[in-house]
């Protein structure tokens, strides 16, 4: 069994949550207290790896798929484990979309949408037929790069002297409801809840005892890290214009003119966004591809990776009409009524089913034991 290291799944899990995020300032239905929101939601995020990684604790040799069929049976768990694999495939396509459109409109604005997805999508397909293994270690190499361009760009928006941090007052104006409920459910499942999907792939690290922990401390580190880019980027922004801003990352880059010398920083901006979202498709898909693959038993997944990556190209392109459509279905159709139920209520409840079925093998245990010594 191909096995990547504690190390690498930080990388996985830290690139992976930025993803998207990197798109939209989290949160900001709360205004100038979005920070706070980011911060709530990360306790709740942390919360939620606890949830995952004791599923994982109790089946460390198995994958989600695996884990879901043990506890239900084949007839119900089935189609519990088509439901997740088709959900990885969806989101893939949505995260797609978003990056497609973001480069078209930004930087490629005369080229084809349809030819920017079709030449991510064969990288893509390239790298999930490399594997897990060439996974774990490309990010390891891309992660650094990541992390200086993205503290860098918000590092040379601070010298650029355009921060006004009265922009973040008042604190709390209309109480804690509102920034609450910006964190939960919408932040608490995007990104945090979306890591479900990393059940596909902790049976792989081959430290098992380190999952949580590390898996804990990529939660913590973006909590920190987004918390404090929110509060840079209201302060440059401000809250009523975020609102309306499509790409804010784009619009604080385009700021940055440092003597006229640093300026035009457009690159960076397009790095960080590809490298976020080629991740966040890969871990998606390929989680997918191992959905399908264990489901049925398949041994070589080529095929598998084939049809479901030109499925998210197909669904990408086809089946969502528009960017603004994509953000309308992020903010009012998901959070309900998809991840709700798929990321926070199903792994309560499989757990609870666990506890209560080692507790019931336990007893039988017990009971046989005493049988047994009462006999001899």
């Amino acid at each position: 069994m191909v096995k990547i290291s504690k190390h690498q799944l930080f990388c996985l899990l830290l690139l992976f949550q930025f993803g998207s995020s990197s798109l939209f300032v989290l949160g900001i239905e709360a205004k100038q207290n979005a920070w706070i929101s980011i911060i709530l939601a990360t306790v709740g995020g942390a919360l939620l790896i606890l949830i995952y990684t004791e599923l994982q604790k109790l089946f460390p040799e198995n994958n989600f798929v695996e884990i879901i069929i043990k506890l239900l049976g084949k007839w119900i768990g089935t189609p519990l484990v088509i439901i997740y694999g088709l959900l990885f495939i969806y989101k893939s396509s949505i995260i797609l979309n978003e990056f497609g459109n973001v480069i078209g409109m930004s930087y490629l604005p005369r080229t084809p949408t349809f030819f920017i997805l079709v030449l991510s999508i064969i990288l893509i397909i390239y790298i999930n037929i490399m594997g897990l293994e060439v996974i774990g270690r490309s990010s390891e190499l891309l992660l650094p790069i990541f992390l200086l361009f993205f503290i860098g760009t918000y590092i040379l928006t601070i010298i650029n002297g355009r921060v006004d941090l009265k922009e973040l007052f008042p604190i709390l104006e209309d109480g804690i409801k509102p920034v609450f409920y910006a964190g939960y459910p919408r932040i608490l499942n995007f990104p945090y809840g979306e890591e479900l999907v990393f059940l596909m792939y902790w049976n792989n690290v081959n430290s098992q005892k380190d999952v949580r922990k590390t898996s804990l401390i990529a939660v913590a580190v973006f909590g920190i890290l987004t918390s404090a880019t929110s509060i840079i980027t209201i302060s440059v922004l401000g809250p009523e214009y975020l609102a309306h801003v499509t790409v804010p990352f784009l619009t604080i880059v385009k700021l940055i003119n440092i003597a006229n010398v640093l300026s035009n920083l457009d690159a960076i901006a397009t790095t960080i966004i590809f490298i976020g979202g080629l991740y966040k498709i890969i871990i998606f898909l390929y989680g997918g591809v191992l959905v399908f693959s264990t489901l049925f038993k398949v041994k070589d997944n080529k095929l598998v990776i084939f049809i479901l990556n030109i499925s998210v190209l197909w669904i990408s392109y086809s089946c969502i009409p528009s960017y603004q459509f994509n953000l309308w279905l992020g903010q009012n159709i998901h959070p309900l009524y998809i991840n709700m139920v798929l990321q926070d209520i199903n792994p309560i409840l499989l757990l609870c089913i666990a506890y209560v079925k080692n507790a019931r093998e336990k007893m039988n245990r017990n009971y046989i034991m005493c049988k047994d010594g009462k006999n001899g």
